[in-house]
């Protein structure tokens, strides 16, 4: 049962997530201008390649679930916010510590 709601839950966040890509493009075009990342057409290879990211995240969400007691709907829910919080905070602001490149050379003159 749960390779099966894993798989479900990947899915579904597959089609959630680029749903919000197709609707955040205009909004990003419209703010960014010219200096807005062209994604292009996705291929076959990068589609597999995220639907393989989701499944992974699913699986290890669903291992967090299961060892902490909280695969109920509320608690999963719960956790899913908690994580959906946490774990982009964490990997942003470490990539803005101790980033580098074009926008962190402009950002520091140290450097």
């Amino acid at each position: 049962m749960i390779v099966a709601g894993i798989a479900v839950a990947a899915l579904v966040a597959f089609v959630l997530s680029s749903v919000y890509y197709v609707l955040l493009a205009p909004v990003e075009q419209r703010a960014l201008g010219g200096r807005a990342l062209d994604r292009g057409r996705l291929g076959p290879a990068k589609v597999a390649a995220e639907v393989l990211r989701t499944v992974v995240v699913a699986a290890g969400f669903a291992w967090i679930a299961d060892r902490s007691g909280l695969l109920s709907l509320p608690g999963s829910l719960a956790l899913a916010l908690v994580l959906w919080v946490t774990f982009p905070a964490v990997l942003l602001t470490g990539s803005i510590i101790w980033g580098t490149g074009p926008v962190a050379d402009r950002r520091d003159p140290r450097r």
